[in-house]
């Protein structure tokens, strides 16, 4: 077929409005794991994220919104060339995700791409995160291995005096909730090498709103643990195990580095 490329814009408003879950019977969920923008503490940056598509028919979706970010419910876009599509979301923001529903069918013919950003698309594409259709969702143990972690110091009298540590690189691993109860939960263990440095039974029972776009999920942070000087690194593997049986989810990783803007996800392939 042939692609039309365009951008789809995540604009921030202060309502919105709620659509029935069985207006979306003829929908598909796709998880996009990262919400747009979202302020990291004590960095004067925040990162936000793009939907790049490629489609050559209309495609009907929830949560839609005008080009004012006034929220419509379920929309229609026409594509064309440099057209977006904008997405309703909330204010405030913390990074989690939400559900894209689109009109069964499309999805089979339509190229997703979720993109993160830093100070706005107009720096362009830090890094790119996997989408998630429903026939990708997990339900077994996952491992997210050899994320590395750094912590920046400065030593007084060529390394051998007192050390101060300025600042260090910041782990938050989500949890999706696939099957939408907020009853769910996950174990989540960081390892470093063999040695277990942290272990959480993390209940899935987050969510940023009511309509269906919002999932319920689980955040863990992991500030990383250091020895001695010259001890600068820490390279860490999550495991995540469902506490219930066949429960269906989706995790990844995000390091978010304390010196520079680049952002740094770990996930699985859908």
């Amino acid at each position: 077929m042939t692609h039309v490329r365009i951008v789809a814009t995540l604009f921030l408003v202060l309502t919105a409005p709620v659509v029935a879950a069985q207006q979306l019977d003829q929908f598909e969920r796709i998880l996009l794991p990262v919400e747009p923008v979202f302020y990291l503490p004590g960095a004067d940056r925040f990162y936000g994220s793009a939907v790049t598509y490629a489609s050559s028919h209309p495609i009907r979706y929830y949560p839609a919104s005008d080009l004012l970010g006034v929220p419509l419910g379920i929309g229609e876009l026409t594509p064309s060339h440099g057209e977006n599509l904008k997405i309703t979301t909330t204010s405030p923001t913390n990074g989690a995700g939400r559900f894209l529903f689109v009109e069964k069918g499309a999805a089979d013919d339509m190229e997703l791409t979720l993109n993160l950003n830093a100070g706005g698309e107009i720096y362009g594409a830090l890094t790119t995160v996997p989408v998630v259709r429903e026939s990708q969702f997990r339900t077994s143990k996952l491992i997210l291995p050899g994320i590395r972690l750094t912590r920046h110091i400065e030593c007084s009298l060529k390394y051998s005096g007192p050390c101060t540590t300025h600042g260090a690189d910041r782990l938050k691993v989500y949890v999706y909730d696939a099957d939408g109860t907020g009853s769910n939960a996950m174990v989540v263990r960081v390892w470093r090498h063999e040695q277990l440095r942290q272990e959480t039974v993390l209940a899935l029972n987050q969510r940023n709103g009511s309509d269906p776009s919002y999932p319920y999920y689980g955040v863990l942070e992991y500030d990383g643990t250091y020895n001695q000087y010259p001890d600068t690194v820490d390279t860490v593997s999550i495991e995540l195990q469902p506490v219930q049986e066949h429960a269906r989810y989706w995790a990844f990783a995000i390091v978010i580095p304390w010196a520079y803007e680049g952002v740094t996800i770990v996930s699985p392939r859908p």
